[in-house]
């Protein structure tokens, strides 16, 4: 049997708005969904709108939780729309943002096959007060990672946005990621468009990659495009981390991205030692076993953290 989604829409003064998002929701082609509304201390007319709109949910199969309280700001207003959720998938729309018929149904669907996933996410449309679609589907990455599959549509390029660079593409597979003085693009399949823009003039970087290359900017001026391992570097993906030949410092920096608890070396010794392993990210068990076993290092465990020091003591 489908999970029921709920759906959280916390609304300030947007009653106009609110309308289009509900008829969004009520338009969507995956059932069974809730709808949760947070009045987060509107003034307006939404309490009549939302009892107007019930009927023609109810109609629809879509049940209606609403809430009034005072003024709180929008993301205290999500926490309590969890609260009161009865679904055990939560889907959050802004009042002033619409879905796509197949929204809902593609994002379970693609929950249901990566279980290893916590959650999905999309990009976004913009649309002009005619609803006319603005010609680029553009994403922001501020820092992590991410890998993006896609869909071939010329007219409208797709374009993200990472550490002051943008990558554009138009049918494409390619890896973005973005860390305190990092950001490299790993392209796995087609052609994309690497640049610095600069506001009124031209970019100040320009770069272009081929299918099996990768670009590495460590800052504004040095660029590199070389060969890329596309199988490491793209193995996150499938739950796989490799690494070959890499001091034990940068695996421990690439296991903490996955990982409340952080792996911390006490000496830099420690840390430059070169290391082969294929681990699964957020696995700090597996790391601990790899470090016993070749002799890398004294493991201490505490709560929130791995601590990695030499195995006899430095003087």
């Amino acid at each position: 049997m489908p999970e029921l989604v709920s759906t959280i829409i916390p609304t300030y003064n947007r009653a106009a708005l609110l309308v289009r998002a509900l008829d969004s929701v009520a338009a969507q082609a995956y059932r069974p969904i809730e709808v949760v509304i947070i009045d987060d201390g509107s003034t307006d007319n939404t309490v009549e709108t939302v009892a107007s709109r019930r009927p023609y949910l109810a109609a629809r199969g879509i049940d209606v939780i609403f809430h009034q309280q005072q003024n709180q700001k929008a993301p205290k207003a999500r926490n309590v729309g969890m609260k009161l959720a009865r679904g055990s998938l939560f889907a959050f729309l802004d009042s002033d943002d619409l879905w796509l018929p197949d929204f809902l149904e593609t994002v379970v669907r693609l929950l249901d096959e990566h279980p290893e996933c916590g959650m999905g996410f999309s990009g976004i449309l913009g649309i002009d007060d005619n609803d006319v679609v603005f010609a680029e589907r553009r994403m922001y990455l501020d820092r992590g990672r991410a890998f993006f599959k896609v869909a071939h549509d010329r007219s409208r390029p797709f374009v993200v946005t990472a550490a002051g660079r943008t990558v554009t593409a138009l049918g494409t597979e390619f890896d973005v990621r973005v860390g305190p003085g990092e950001f490299e693009v790993t392209l796995v399949q087609g052609k994309v468009r690497v640049e610095q823009p600069r506001l009124f003039l031209p970019p100040a970087h320009t770069a272009e990659l081929k299918a099996g290359y990768r670009i590495e900017a460590r800052n504004d001026r040095d660029w590199v495009v070389k060969p890329a391992d596309v199988a490491r570097d793209t193995g996150w993906v499938q739950g796989r981390l490799t690494f070959v030949d890499q001091p034990l410092a940068e695996v421990a920096a690439e296991m903490n991205r996955y990982s409340d608890n952080k792996i911390v070396m006490t000496a830099a010794a420690v840390g430059r030692q070169p290391v082969v392993a294929l681990l699964k990210p957020g696995d700090l068990d597996s790391f601990v076993k790899m470090v016993r076993n070749y002799n890398l290092g004294r493991v201490t465990q505490t709560e929130d953290s791995i601590e990695v020091s030499p195995l006899t003591p430095q003087g």
